[in-house]
């Protein structure tokens, strides 16, 4: 059996790199959107929590109210008290614990944190200090897995997705007070855009070089080119 000339090798190993250079760009288009799959996935099961406590209170949850940002800032809605509201919290004489007790905050920190209206949660076991606060603690996302939430550089933990924001990408990261690997979940309901009669959630990805916005007011993606 004769051994293989170095001609043929040469064209064993063009025919190779072509075929990668075939196959390669369909790779990439399963890997991403593998990725947008997957935050999209993430993002609904936060809608189903949303929905489930709009069920139990007739409204949907507060946003951020700080003042320091304005109605149209995206940083307003990148720091939400969605976290405990969807898990559940009971207050202890000054503080605010999740039902889980992954999280502990301090009444007099939460005007600072979500805005100085904010006193208590609603979703809690015992009234906390606001008129508002009358709820009965109940956890609206179960079995919350710690790929889908983090703290911001406050402390303070947040809904956030699973894929990582990269490093090299940090001057362009969706809001300032994160860590820069850290992407979290927006979320508006006092002045919703795109759902004016319910509310607009979303998060920001990078896919392929780019950034991509997943939410519930598009059923596939954008791509956003926005410097926060």
């Amino acid at each position: 059996m004769s051994a293989f000339t170095l001609v043929e090798m040469l064209v064993v190993i063009a025919v190779i790199g072509i075929l990668a250079a075939l196959l390669f760009p369909s790779f990439n288009a399963i890997t991403a959107n593998s990725a947008r799959k997957k935050a999209r996935n993430e993002l609904e099961q936060i809608q189903a929590a949303i929905d489930r406590y709009h069920a139990q209170y007739s409204h949907y949850p507060p946003d951020n109210a700080l003042a320091a940002y304005a109605v149209t800032d995206p940083r307003r809605y990148g720091f939400p008290q969605l976290f405990y509201e969807l898990l559940g919290t009971t207050n202890t004489g000054p503080d605010f614990v999740t039902l889980d007790g992954r999280s502990r905050l301090q009444a007099n920190q939460l005007p600072t944190l979500f805005g100085a209206s904010v006193s208590g949660f609603i979703n809690c076991s015992r009234p906390g200090g606001d008129d508002a606060t009358s709820g009965s603690g109940k956890n609206f996302l179960p079995g919350l897995l710690p790929a889908y939430y983090g703290t911001n550089n406050s402390g303070v933990y947040v809904l956030k997705t699973s894929a990582a924001w990269p490093k090299d990408r940090s001057p362009y990261f969706p809001t300032a007070g994160y860590p820069s690997e850290l992407s979290p979940f927006f979320y508006n309901s006092s002045s919703p855009k795109h759902n004016p009669k319910t509310y607009d959630l979303w998060v920001d990805i990078v896919v392929r070089g780019k950034t991509n916005r997943i939410s519930n007011w598009n059923p596939t993606y954008e791509t956003v080119y926005m410097n926060y």
